[in-house]
């Protein structure tokens, strides 16, 4: 594959992978305006922090993807394509999670210094 080919690729896998996350969006997040709702709700169901249930749910496409490789193929019930790209939305989630708590205790000690 040449380099304009990959780059394409990943073009079109990123707008496919951007589509998914906003048609199954609507329904992981239950109305909320908050993406990482699903998350946050089944951290506080189990009491773990939200990056172990996206760990979860990614887990399931991972293993998947690691029985397509080991059996060249031979079982899926899903497009490979597609378990990649629910995976790469996973990886975005949890980015999101993280990048989230970071800001919250950047915020948190932001104002613990302030009352210092």
């Amino acid at each position: 594959m040449t380099n304009k080919d990959f780059y394409e690729l990943m073009k079109t896998t990123f707008a496919n992978c951007e589509g998914i996350a906003r048609a199954k969006g609507e329904d992981y997040t239950k109305g909320s305006a908050d993406a990482l709702a699903n998350f946050k709700e089944g951290g506080k169901a189990l009491n773990v922090d939200p990056k172990i249930v996206c760990w979860v749910f990614m887990n399931k496409h991972y293993q998947a993807i690691t029985n397509y490789i080991r059996t060249n193929g031979q079982s899926e019930s899903e497009p490979i394509s597609e378990r990649i790209k629910d995976m790469i939305n996973y990886l975005v989630l949890l980015q999101g999670i993280i990048t989230e708590q970071a800001q919250e205790a950047s915020n948190i000690m932001r104002f613990v210094e302030s009352k210092s």
